[in-house]
C-alpha cells in the first residue's frame, strides 16, 4: 500500500463524510495510474466499513456521481469485475497519509468530515478561516450532525482555536479561527508546519493565500 494519496479538493462537496472517508480508502488501493479493481470485500477490509455498505451503498453512489474518470468492465475467472479509474489531480489537491486508515480514535464519519474541512483550508496551512456557515454549505450532512461532529472533534483535540496555538502565525490576527490538528493530513503534518512557521520569522504573511481568492499553487 502507498504511504499517501493525492485527492482533488472538489471531493469535499461531492460526498458525505462517511462516503468521503471510504473514497480515500479506495484511493489507497489504486496503482500508479490511479486505477483499482479491488473487490467489495477488500475495500471493506481496508476501510473497516461493512461489506453491505460498500456493495449496496458506497459503490452505487460512487458510480452514479460521475466522479470516476472511467469504469471498465472485465471478466476474471468467469466473474464480472469492474476497474475504477480515479482522478489524479495535478492542481487543487490535498495529500492524505495512510495513517488515516489506522486511526481508531475517530469514526469514519469524523475522518471524512476532517478531510472535507482540509480540502478548503488556507493554502500552506491547516487553518480554517471561513465562517461555520460556509462549512455547513460545503459538507454534506444535516446541520445537527454537522455541529455534533464539530463538537466531538473539538473535544478530542483535532480542532483547536488559533488563540490556543500561539505558534500559529495567524493566531494574533485571527484568534477565534480554528485549525486542524491531525497528524495524517498533508505532506508536512501540522506539528512540523508549526515548527517551520516558528523559525521562519522573516517569511511574509502574504504566503498564506486564502481560499476565497481562488489561488492554488502548492498543497501540503
Amino acid at each position: 500500500m502507498k504511504n499517501y494519496t493525492v485527492v482533488p479538493n472538489r471531493i469535499s462537496s461531492l460526498f458525505s463524510p462517511n462516503d468521503l472517508y471510504t473514497l480515500i480508502g479506495l484511493y489507497f488501493t489504486t496503482n500508479s495510474n490511479y486505477s483499482t479493481d479491488s473487490t467489495y470485500l477488500q475495500i471493506a477490509d481496508i476501510t473497516k466499513q461493512s461489506f453491505s455498505y460498500i456493495k449496496d451503498n458506497f459503490m452505487p453512489r460512487l458510480e452514479k456521481s460521475g466522479f470516476c474518470d472511467r469504469i471498465e468492465l472485465f471478466i476474471q475467472e468467469g466473474l464480472k469485475r469492474k476497474r475504477y479509474f480515479l482522478p489524479h489531480p495535478q492542481t487543487n489537491f490535498r495529500i492524505i497519509q495512510k495513517e488515516v486508515l489506522e486511526n481508531t480514535d475517530l469514526t469514519s464519519e469524523e475522518k471524512g468530515f476532517i478531510i472535507a474541512l482540509y480540502c478548503n483550508t488556507v493554502n500552506n496551512s491547516f487553518n480554517l478561516t471561513m465562517s461555520w456557515k460556509f462549512w455547513e454549505e460545503k459538507i454534506k450532512v444535516k446541520k445537527s450532525t454537522f455541529y455534533k461532529i464539530r463538537k466531538s472533534l473539538i473535544n478530542k483535540g483535532y480542532l483547536k482555536k488559533l488563540e490556543d496555538v500561539p505558534e500559529n502565525p495567524e493566531s494574533e490576527d485571527y484568534p477565534r479561527d480554528y485549525m486542524l490538528c491531525v497528524s495524517w493530513l498533508g505532506h508536512i503534518n501540522y506539528e512540523n508546519w508549526l515548527e517551520m512557521a516558528a523559525i521562519s520569522e522573516d517569511v511574509p504573511k502574504s504566503m498564506y493565500v486564502y481560499k476565497d481568492k481562488q489561488q492554488y499553487y502548492y498543497c501540503l
